[in-house]
């Protein structure tokens, strides 16, 4: 992966660690944060064996690395 990662960043001309990012999955009804992921190198993410409910999913970056 990061190969893929550095691949990338090169062709995007950016770093390495602003290909991926952080995911965090928040339970709308209570506001409190259920799970955290890094996306993969195509940004994908994916959240399993959610009980039935609203979510909402935050995309967290380091502002400084961008």
């Amino acid at each position: 992966m990061d190969k893929i990662i550095n691949t990338i960043a090169e062709e995007l001309n950016i770093k390495p660690n602003q290909v991926e990012s952080t995911v965090k999955l928040i339970d709308e009804s209570t506001v409190k944060q259920i799970n955290k992921q890094k996306t993969n190198e195509f940004g994908e993410y994916d959240f399993k064996d959610l009980a039935n409910g609203k979510y909402l999913v935050a995309v967290v970056y380091d502002k400084n690395a961008y």
